[in-house]
């Protein structure tokens, strides 16, 4: 999805040249339902893919996840006493079983991440492949990432769709980053080549290494995101189920997206999804795990990734899967949540982000929470940047998307947003939007038609109730 936000200024200029053309430019918009393409997905993956076998993979597929993060195969294995062992031994079982980019030089056979390709090629699975030179590193050994690698690109280049150039990077060590990125892009043509970001509950000084989030994201943009030459990603992780991180969730995803429009760069949220030893990540509910994938899909995300999906050894016992990779609570909670992503994707991607408007039964009673930040705010969203939307309310709190494609169509995302500290979390919310002269509304992503569901509407007036955290996908058309 490109994503495209017009500012105040432009959008008064065009609804004054709209008017004195006769509304010209809304006239000949949402006159049918477009055809949309069968072949855009959202992809679906989670940090710390399974080990390369079968049952593995058909359990991961069933979820509804459609790409591996081949993040892990970075890492030592649980080898007893891996640290007692000599370098000579330690490097040995990395190449046998963990690596990926950069191979030590003279390394002969399969890696864990061939096998991994091979595998995710035969289930239908796209990858994100990650580098490894950092990793190796801690043994002693030089590695050219780009250069000494055993992958055959030409051979999986189909379903390469990311390569992950490192997790939460300080501002200088974006700016170390970014020097590998014209090896990256003419190791892996046409890949996006990405970080996953801090959140902004990170310390600026300590974490971040930078004056504020502010600018932190203005320094990934100018020092990695200004220099990439094919498709551009942008990625971040905040879990807003831990303590109350929640207060400055949508803050922050307002300035993140803010940062992709800029660069024309698509848009990867992480989803918390775990259990953590310390406590800090707790069990989610169904509607936890369902609020954050559709409050990333109405910030403009083309692809959403769960923290984590296997264990990553004591520190979290339990994510998607448990110990031995079997399903677990949550792993059932995300499958209904991507069963819902799979259902609208297709429409959905057909669109270009505009803007995200919240909204309550109150317009200007954003209360305590995250909506509370967004006042001091200038880019949040409002009815003014559609063509057709004349007026958006709700019962509770709520998130209306502005969708638009190539050719001024709209359509709108709507979701029952609540976080942490809501006490309204299990309320259902009824939205209500009215749509100057839109006689019919097609439905996406509802529990009881999944695959687009046409309404009648009565005076340009459309309304649906959504149960807490669920989001549906709204095309409204003339005939």
């Amino acid at each position: 999805m490109k994503l495209q936000r017009k500012l105040a200024l432009m959008l008064m200029v065009a609804l004054l040249l709209g008017t004195l053309s006769g509304c010209q430019g809304t006239a000949n918009v949402n006159k049918t339902l477009p055809e949309f393409s069968k072949d855009d997905i959202i992809h679906r993956s989670a940090w710390w893919c399974p080990e390369p076998t079968e049952e593995n993979y058909n359990t991961y597929k069933e979820s509804g996840l459609n790409t591996l993060m081949l993040v892990n195969h970075n890492f030592f294995s649980n080898t007893e006493n891996y640290w007692d062992l000599t370098l000579d031994e330690q490097l040995a079982i990395m190449q046998e079983q963990c690596y990926y980019i950069g191979t030590p030089a003279g390394f002969e056979g399969k890696t864990m991440t061939d096998k991994s390709l091979a595998l995710a090629k035969d289930k239908g699975l796209q990858v994100i492949l990650a580098e490894g030179t950092d990793y190796f590193s801690w043994l002693g050994q030089d590695v050219n990432a780009y250069e000494d690698f055993t992958i055959d690109y030409d051979e999986y280049k189909d379903i390469i769709v990311g390569l992950f150039s490192g997790d939460e990077p300080s501002a200088p060590e974006i700016k170390e980053q970014a020097k590998k990125i014209n090896a990256a892009e003419k190791a892996f043509p046409d890949v996006p080549y990405f970080a996953n970001l801090f959140p902004c509950y990170a310390d600026a000084t300590t974490t971040l290494k930078t004056g504020s989030y502010h600018q932190y994201l203005k320094e990934y943009g100018t020092e990695f995101l200004a220099k990439v030459n094919g498709p551009r990603m942008i990625s971040v992780d905040f879990y807003p189920f831990i303590g109350a991180n929640c207060e400055k969730w949508l803050y922050n995803y307002e300035l993140f997206t803010d940062t992709a429009l800029k660069y024309d760069a698509d848009i990867n949220m992480f989803i918390q999804s775990c259990v953590s030893a310390d406590g800090s990540h707790r069990m989610l509910s169904e509607e936890e795990i369902r609020v954050q994938v559709n409050t990333a899909l109405a910030y403009g995300a083309d692809a959403y990734s769960y923290f984590l999906y296997t264990p990553a050894g004591e520190g979290f016992p339990e994510g998607l899967v448990d110990g031995d990779g079997k399903p677990a609570s949550m792993y059932y909670h995300a499958q209904k949540a991507n069963a819902q992503t799979a259902s609208l994707e297709n429409a959905y991607l057909h669109y270009d982000y505009i803007n995200t408007i919240p909204i309550t039964d109150d317009e200007n009673n954003y209360g305590s929470g995250a909506f509370i930040y967004l006042q001091t705010l200038n880019m949040t969203g409002t009815c003014e940047e559609s063509k057709i939307l004349e007026d958006a309310t709700s019962t509770n709190r709520a998130l209306v998307t502005i969708l638009r494609d190539a050719d001024g169509n709209e359509a709108f995302y709507l979701t029952n947003y609540f976080d942490n500290g809501d006490v309204e979390m299990n309320e259902d919310c009824t939205i209500t939007l009215s749509l100057k002269g839109m006689k019919k509304a097609a439905l996406y992503g509802t529990t009881e038609c999944l695959g687009g569901k046409i309404t009648e509407l009565s005076k340009g007036t459309f309304e649906y109730t959504l149960k807490p955290g669920e989001g549906v996908l709204v095309v409204p058309f003339k005939k």
